[in-house]
């Protein structure tokens, strides 16, 4: 197998899963300067988030390379060499990033794509897994709603803010392009990925951790009437492998969310339990807090968010007036609907496909509820990525993972 995107937050539960459910040896792409060190990247990742495992480390291969460069940076000769090697592909690598243009992220992750598919198409066809992004669909749409299908066309002529949206959107379009083909293909698209459900370990980069952690540095939340689609990265990991060890999966489309959403208030009355004191503000005084001088220092978390919440009317582009007014504020310069995705989706992800092939299973998607909430918490702080809470309310936070 071959694996992009290993020494990511999923990345490193997908390599996990992979390596618990199957006895094949996993080449994974690493951009490093030797295979040592793309292979210490790869277990330091692994150990971040998931138990150690030793006995497995034999079947992982490192494959030092470069998504966004030509044959995926490797030599035209190595790359053939692992075309024959591997019997299928796992593409999860991708360049995150919510303020960079489609010009920068392009190349990881528009063309790195095609080379993943060149591989795929090189020597004997190899089945491909590909993690999409529901951001390929408008998040901002009509206050009635609308519900996107898994079968749903991307041609929906909807308007994506912002490079990443643009680029996620043009890659699964090649993809499609590639399975009208007639190369074996799957497409994933998570919800937001969240923490693992028992554990709590969560990549601390990601929006959402910074943005609670926000919320308990300035001891305010935004008093905002919208809810949260919060997918634990142990149901997409698993649902995910589980749909690809499958024939049926081949050519299918997955929507692997959270059909439970958590609703924004709910989220800061569980910090409050978690012993954090937690207050709702209306959105304009909590931003307002939050860009002055006192929140800067306070809010250090949220430092790289900052230009969210720093747009003026004058600012936001065309077809921000589908955005619900309350969170038209977090949209940066860039003309992104972040808040959207976050606070005020009017969209709705069915996951019919998806349920239907894990039926039979054990694999459902945990719910997110005050005692999960906790577990995030209470690894932020054995990270040291929070401050312990100075009197602990009634869901104490523990010192180890469940």
């Amino acid at each position: 197998m071959f694996l992009t995107g290993a020494t990511g937050f999923l990345g490193a539960f997908l390599l996990h899963e992979l390596l618990e459910r199957t006895d094949a040896v996993i080449h994974c792409l690493v951009r490093a300067a030797t295979p040592e060190e793309a292979r210490r990247r790869i277990e330091q990742n692994l150990a971040s988030y998931v138990p150690d495992r030793g006995d497995r480390r034999s079947r992982v291969v490192p494959v030092v390379g470069d998504l966004s460069r030509p044959l995926l940076g490797l030599t035209p000769e190595r790359f053939d060499a692992l075309s024959s090697r591997v019997d299928a592909i796992y593409h999860n690598g991708a360049a995150v990033n919510w303020i960079s243009s489609y010009t920068r992220l392009k190349p990881a992750n528009v063309a790195g794509t095609q080379e993943v598919l060149r591989l795929a198409c090189s020597g004997r066809v190899k089945p491909v897994h590909v993690v999409s992004s529901l951001a390929v669909f408008p998040l901002a749409d009509d206050p009635g709603g609308t519900v996107v299908r898994e079968q749903d066309s991307l041609d929906h002529g909807g308007v994506l803010f912002g490079g990443y949206t643009q680029s996620k959107w043009v890659a699964e379009k090649l993809v499609a392009v590639a399975r009208s083909r007639g190369l074996p293909v799957a497409v994933y698209r998570p919800g937001i990925i969240t923490g693992h459900s028992r554990t709590g370990a969560w990549n601390t980069d990601d929006f959402l951790p910074r943005l609670l952690t926000s919320w308990v540095e300035l001891g305010t939340a935004p008093d905002l009437d919208g809810a949260i689609d919060m997918t634990p990265v142990d149901y997409v990991s698993r649902a995910m492998v589980h749909l690809s060890l499958s024939d049926q999966a081949l050519g299918g489309v997955f929507h692997l969310v959270n059909s439970r959403p958590v609703h924004l208030r709910e989220l800061a009355r569980w910090i409050r339990s978690s012993g954090f004191p937690v207050r709702l503000l209306p959105y304009d005084r909590w931003r307002t807090t939050l860009l002055s001088p006192a929140g800067r220092a306070k809010a250090v978390g949220a430092s790289h968010l900052l230009p969210l919440f720093s747009a003026t009317p004058d600012d936001r582009p065309r077809g921000l007036d589908r955005v619900r007014p309350e969170v038209r504020g977090t949209v940066d310069r860039v003309g992104r609907v972040m808040a959207a995705q976050y606070a005020a989706r009017s969209v709705t992800f069915d996951d019919r496909h998806a349920r239907d092939g894990l039926a039979g299973t054990t694999i459902t998607c945990p719910q997110v509820d005050g005692d999960v909430l906790a577990r995030y918490l209470s690894y932020f702080v054995r990270t040291g990525f929070l401050h312990p809470p100075a009197h602990v309310g009634r869901r104490p936070l523990v010192d180890r993972p469940d």
